[in-house]
């Protein structure tokens, strides 16, 4: 699966921002999803499935890998979507802490922020 692979290799590049490993991931996903949805199979495979008898649940083997691949991809998104909304609150309350500076009058409590259940969005 070298699609996984290559990919996976940008994800551990230095220096990438939880947006960049999140755009990453979610191409992975697309293209896992695209192969398991179309049935895929490389030719190779094809080729030594065509004489077995065994083709039909060699097939389906094949692409319960690319579910546990998905589902593990989705493990990484809920992961990097908690990260992202801990960076995001953290923001929200240096904007709101520099903004009390400027302003004597700005009540914090004035603006609604709740906890919400995330769950990671892929954007198509």
């Amino acid at each position: 699966m070298s699609i996984y692979q290559a990919n996976l290799a940008k994800v551990e590049e230095e220096h990438n921002s939880v947006l960049e490993i999140s755009k990453i991931i979610q191409s992975v996903l697309r293209m896992l999803r695209n192969r398991r949805n179309n049935n895929f199979l490389p030719i190779s495979v094809r080729e030594q499935l065509r004489d077995n008898d065994e083709a039909e649940s060699i097939s389906n083997e094949f692409f319960s890998v690319y579910k546990a691949c998905e589902d593990y991809m989705m493990e990484w998104m809920i992961h990097l979507t908690s990260i992202f909304l801990d960076h995001s609150a953290r923001l929200y309350h240096i904007i709101i802490w520099q903004h009390q500076l400027c302003d004597s009058r700005f009540n914090p409590a004035s603006i609604p922020f709740k906890d919400y259940q995330w769950e990671p969005i892929l954007i198509d």
